[in-house]
């Protein structure tokens, strides 16, 4: 997994990963992958809060928190782990650019260097 990566997580169409839930806001939290593949967990003001279940307890997350792939989370009422958040965005964990939607397949032209539509 590359370090640095950035996952938005929420309603708003520009989230990393969309989840369709009352309860969880446009941009409700943040997961941040480091380079030694540790997740830290930030709540973005969401209007729900953002907890995350640590020692047996559950707590608000008021600041980034570090958390285990297999850490239950509520965003919101939204009840998840991180692994499950991780998982529905490869693209941005294999360092690869994401595939275009639909059935259009775009390569790299070896001599212009432009992306062109195959």
């Amino acid at each position: 997994m590359p370090g640095g990566v950035k996952i938005t997580v929420g309603r708003a169409e520009g989230a990393s990963v969309r989840l369709s839930h009352d309860t969880v806001s446009r941009i409700h939290c943040t997961l941040e992958l480091d380079d030694s593949g540790r997740i830290t967990l930030s709540d973005n003001n969401s209007a729900n809060g953002t907890k995350a279940h640590i020692n047996g307890q559950w707590r608000d997350v008021a600041a980034p928190t570090p958390v285990q792939p297999d850490t239950m989370l509520l965003l919101g009422e939204y009840a998840c782990t991180a692994r499950k958040i991780l998982a529905r965005c490869p693209e941005l964990l294999s360092g690869q650019p994401p595939k275009p939607p639909g059935d259009a397949v775009f390569v790299r032209d070896p001599e212009t260097g432009q992306v062109v539509k195959k």
